[in-house]
């Protein structure tokens, strides 16, 4: 039998991790060998710190300076799974989604001359602005990385604060680099967090839900695959007898960007980007249980032993668009890790 350990009750994993049954009918946990954490230490430039004039902390200089050093800096130690590395170049929640994208090629480490910009109109801390990487494919569509960064004060360094992979053509004119007003909030984008960790929730709780999708949501391939995934997951545990409660929490949602000033057809009007936090306690089939090696590994820290079930703790980092001209909203990315934080011995 084959279980995954680390399927998340609201979403698809962006790398699933897969529990198998070794010798004497217990389920293996998850563990590598022991990674290369630290390993890139030195050899990258540190994020950057400087900003710009008194009242305009982003300008183009700053802009690729950040580029340069903390998004090379967290792409490649993300890719690579060096965590220790990556807590330098991103906030907790970035990195810690990032696991799911290491071995990933897929980061655009090294953005070129397409790369956009979009940055708030607010002056002062903390600074925050958008960017866009593409990485063009052989069918002429792209892989577009979009990342938002931001520096808390002018003594401290910037870090990345959200990012997400979409397949598919550009959000923002590439080449481009504009300053927008702060946009004002719709009631259905300011709803949109707290109902979306809630639609989850049930479905994670029940297998129901009271609309089809997320209050607000149109649909779409990124959303179709989370719900479809959430429901089988739910059946899947049901089966098994393996079944758990769990809560869907968003703990963080990020500042919005007003791209509707983007010279391309179908632009959404608004993006924003939020981090939600699902724990769940996993069982193990009766009769059978988890073995740990106590190996380090990115999904897994527990000592050696024999487990009857493990607790998971799974950070999904989503980007959505807001419609200004219908009102609805899309889910263009979700970026997801999970990682096995403690467990209950046989």
């Amino acid at each position: 039998m084959l279980l995954v350990v680390a399927a998340l009750a609201g979403g698809v994993l962006a790398v699933e991790t897969v529990l198998t049954r070794p010798a004497g009918g217990g389920l293996a946990l998850p563990v590598d060998a022991p990674g290369p954490a630290g390993s890139l230490q030195g050899s990258l430039a540190p994020p950057y710190a400087g900003t710009g004039p008194a009242g305009t902390p982003v300008t183009p200089t700053v802009e690729r300076a950040v580029l340069d050093s903390t998004w090379t800096g967290f792409a490649e130690a993300v890719t690579v799974g060096d965590a220790p590395v990556a807590d330098s170049y991103g906030t907790p929640s970035a990195v810690a989604a990032g696991a799911g994208e290491e071995g990933c090629d897929c980061l655009v480490a090294r953005p070129g001359p397409t790369t956009a910009f979009d940055t708030s109109g607010r002056p002062g801390y903390p600074a925050t602005f958008l960017a866009q990487f593409l990485d063009s494919q052989a069918d002429g569509s792209y892989v577009v990385v979009l990342a938002t960064f931001r520096q808390a004060s002018r003594a401290e360094p910037w870090l990345v604060t959200s990012f997400g992979i979409i397949d598919g053509q550009p959000y923002l004119q590439p080449g481009s680099n504009t300053t927008t007003a702060v946009p004002a909030v719709p009631a259905t984008l300011a709803r949109a967090p707290r109902e979306f960790a809630a639609y989850f929730q049930a479905l994670d709780t029940t297998g129901r839900t009271s609309t089809p999708l997320p209050p607000g949501f149109v649909g779409g391939a990124v959303l179709s695959t989370f719900v479809d995934g959430s429901r089988a997951s739910y059946r899947d545990r049901r089966r098994d007898g393996t079944a758990t409660a769990g809560s869907h929490v968003v703990v963080s949602v990020g500042r919005p960007f007003d791209i509707s000033g983007a010279d391309l057809p179908g632009y959404p009007g608004l993006l924003e980007s939020w981090v939600m936090v699902h724990r769940y306690t996993q069982h193990a089939p009766a009769g059978r249980w988890y073995e740990s090696s106590g190996r380090r590994s990115a999904v897994s820290s527990l000592p050696a032993g024999q487990y009857t079930s493990v607790r998971v703790v799974s950070t999904i980092e989503v980007t959505v668009a807001y419609d200004a001209d219908t009102g609805s909203l899309t889910l263009l990315a979700n970026q997801e890790s999970a990682q096995v934080v403690s467990g209950t011995t046989r």
